[in-house]
């Protein structure tokens, strides 16, 4: 994902990584990115990305709600956000995230 790493260079974001998976892309230090506009340009990048099935609004919806879940509790699960190909499998994470890019939350 030369492009994605790119862009983060560009902007001046370090300390993030993408690291494709059998199920979909893990994002290390996601809670790093913190220009939304950032987020949705990577998550463009995914959508058009072979094997992805999910609006780039959805899944920089969810990496939002990563970064706010781990600002919130410092959970360190939630410092790196998942996005998988199809959706999480979770409803308690595949829900949120539909309302969220739904109301422009992104």
């Amino acid at each position: 994902m030369k492009k994605a790493e790119a862009l983060l260079k560009e902007r001046g974001v370090g300390g993030v990584s993408l690291r494709f998976g059998a199920d979909g892309v893990h994002i290390g230090n996601s809670c790093l990115v913190r220009d939304r506009s950032l987020r949705y340009e990577i998550c463009l990048l995914l959508e058009k990305t072979e094997g992805f099935s999910r609006p780039a609004a959805e899944m920089s919806a969810e990496w939002l709600g990563h970064n706010v879940y781990y600002r919130l509790t410092r959970h360190p699960g939630a410092a790196s956000a998942d996005v998988e190909f199809d959706g999480d499998k979770r409803w308690y994470v595949r829900l949120p995230a539909k309302l969220m890019a739904k109301l422009g939350l992104k």
